[in-house]
């Protein structure tokens, strides 16, 4: 234990008579008494997200506060694991208890002899949301999420900020018998049977989700920028901005193309204006790319430079990668760690939601997603349960979604050699051009002569904010840079009777941007 902290000794983990606690629960949860400063205080261990000490909460008999760190570089206990959570690692992963104190907590564990997972927030009902953030992950792998925070008015509503952070219907919500407070005041009574039974019948936390609208004269009347979550983002390209509007929390936006026109070009180029010019928190879920790709794909857009394939000297790719992701606003999807379960990626996208602060994640593509459901599930029923699942999703976290897909095969001319595209050709049986708020569609002739396969026209195919559809702009891949650019130059449209002349050769293959 690192010599900043407390030390137990002899009669450290003696039983607590007035609390309950017997020294074998104390044992397994680390917690003892030690002298401090001339009193007797109690001491609660806290450990990092690796599992290494990181401090040390006391108690003293008044009640009051205090946090020893473990070294000067330590977390604070608001960003530790919780209270308890290195009792249970990853073992259980059915059912957890969380309390608002770290004797509740144990009070718990004693009554149900350790059968389930019990954990407490540190820093009570105020910092209750934030711990669980900081533990969103191993949190959210349990398949119930049982809140017993203290009866009274700071408990309960740290109860209705905590249960928003998960999906509905994962949540319960226990009170104990009328009169009592917490667990502990249960176990000081000798009432350990009605603390099993507390948490036996917790009940499921559902949202409001449904008002009637005479009582909700104050929505319509109060100015945009004063209702909750109402920050908006802009397009990099003028003219999609003049036609799609701004970017808002709730709204789904669907990218259709062929395969290789080069979606994911587009992508990075909003991205990155996001990040680096309005300072937005994003989330990029590339499932194509490796990590590395995924940072290269925003690194080549600051810098203008192809270092996918030509890097720069070391120094200098450590001074871009600081500027761009030093800033902490982007979060990336690890392909190497992470599960690829559709529950999962979906869990991942209210993680970085919730627990991250991201306002717009991106999915590419949303294939992959369906790709992890079971074989044994129709496609087109996959992708209308996923695209659902992702409207829900944008609508209750108050998240916007940029997501890429393909098109079905459209009869004649291909999507690659310049075919218009429609909301009849999104794969699928037509969920996701229901779902989604906004769909584009991206359109280049690959086989066009010379420099005009470069042009990628967006068409806007869906369109429920402004209703406007129809082609927006020109944008001109630049071999040199990496860059989408807007151009005048006419988009060349599909090739007739899909014949195969070109530059194919004189230009990368339309996967390669």
């Amino acid at each position: 234990m690192p010599s900043d902290l407390l030390k137990s000794d002899q009669g450290a983990f003696d039983r607590l008579t007035k609390r309950g606690l017997e020294s074998a629960t104390l044992r397994r949860f680390g917690y003892f008494q030690a002298g401090f400063k001339g009193e007797k205080v109690h001491v609660a261990p806290y450990f990092d997200m690796d599992g290494e000490p990181a401090g040390q909460k006391l108690r003293s008999a008044s009640k009051d506060f205090m946090v020893l760190k473990a070294h000067d570089n330590a977390p604070s206990i608001g960003d530790c694991q919780l209270f308890g959570r290195h009792v249970f690692g990853d073992r259980f992963d059915r059912k957890v208890v969380v309390t608002e104190g770290e004797i509740d907590a144990m009070s718990v564990a004693q009554a149900d002899d350790f059968k389930y997972a019990v954990v407490s927030v540190p820093t009570g009902a105020k910092g209750a949301a934030k711990a669980l953030k900081a533990n969103y992950l191993w949190l959210d792998r349990f398949q119930e999420i049982i809140l017993w925070f203290d009866n009274d008015e700071p408990g309960q509503a740290a109860v209705e900020e905590c249960a928003k952070l998960f999906k509905v219907g994962k949540v319960r919500v226990a009170k104990g018998p009328e009169g009592t407070k917490d667990a502990s005041d249960l176990l000081q009574a000798g009432r350990p049977g009605d603390i099993t039974t507390t948490i036996y019948t917790a009940t499921s936390w559902r949202p409001s989700g449904v008002k009637n609208a005479a009582d909700l004269g104050s929505d319509v009347t109060a100015p945009k920028e004063d209702q909750a979550n109402s920050w908006a983002y802009d397009w990099p390209w003028a003219p999609v901005q003049e036609i799609l509007g701004p970017i808002k929390p709730g709204q789904v936006v669907y990218h259709v193309a062929g395969t290789g026109i080069g979606k994911s070009a587009g992508l990075a180029e909003i991205a990155y204006d996001l990040v680096m010019k309005q300072e937005a928190r994003i989330a990029w879920m590339g499932f194509e790319d490796s990590r590395r790709d995924s940072q290269l794909r925003l690194l080549t857009v600051h810098t203008s430079k192809r270092l996918d394939l030509d890097q720069d000297p070391d120094e200098d790719m450590l001074r871009y990668h600081g500027e761009v992701f030093g800033t902490r606003r982007v979060e990336l999807f690890d392909p190497e760690s992470a599960e690829w379960t559709v529950d999962a990626i979906l869990g991942y996208v209210r993680y970085c939601a919730k627990a991250l602060d991201c306002q717009v994640i991106f999915i590419d593509p949303l294939s992959f997603i369906v790709a992890g459901l079971d074989a044994s599930v129709d496609e087109r029923r996959a992708l209308d349960r996923v695209s659902m699942d992702l409207a829900a999703i944008a609508k209750q976290l108050q998240v916007h979604l940029q997501v890429s897909h393909h098109l079905t095969r459209p009869d004649g001319v291909s999507h690659e050699e310049g075919a218009p595209t429609s909301l009849k050709q999104v794969r699928g049986s037509g969920g996701i051009a229901n779902f989604a708020s906004t769909v584009i569609g991206h359109e280049r002739n690959q086989q066009a002569e010379g420099e005009a396969q470069l042009i990628t026209q967006l068409r806007s195919l869906k369109n429920r904010p402004r209703s406007r559809t129809g082609p927006m702009v020109a944008l001109k891949y630049n071999l040199d840079t990496g860059r989408l650019k807007i151009t005048h130059e006419p988009f060349p449209g599909p090739n007739k009777g899909g014949s195969d002349k070109g530059g194919r050769g004189t230009f990368p293959p339309a996967n390669e941007y």
